[in-house]
């Protein structure tokens, strides 16, 4: 028998994404004089993982109002207009295009 049937082959794992632990970064320029940084603070997801098929999937939810500038400048300023989301409340972030270095996840790239 060639050595391959004696090869544990393992199933895809699938993590759950640690709210806590999560924190998903953004920037952006102010007036072209300086640049922000912040993050949002409600994340949710997973993250499947085949390393023998070298695919997986990655499905990512981010709360669109949970980053700090918004909630500062809401409380600040109730009712303010400068800030609009209409129907927007998350976003959502979803890739099946995995890179990876041997057994080893390096890139997701955005589909």
């Amino acid at each position: 028998m060639p050595p391959d049937v004696f090869r544990a082959y393992a199933a895809p794992e699938t993590y759950v994404i640690e709210p806590s632990h999560t924190l998903p970064r953004f920037e952006y320029s102010h007036f072209g004089y300086s640049i922000q940084l912040s993050r949002f603070d409600k994340t949710s997801g997973t993250i499947t993982l085949d390393r023998a098929k070298k695919t997986g999937s990655v499905d990512v939810t981010i709360d669109a109002k949970s980053s700090i500038p918004v909630r500062l400048v809401q409380s600040a300023y109730p009712g303010c207009r400068l800030l609009r989301y209409g129907n927007v409340s998350t976003i959502t972030y979803k890739s099946s295009k995995l890179k990876f270095d041997g057994d080893k996840l390096v890139a997701v790239k955005a589909i």
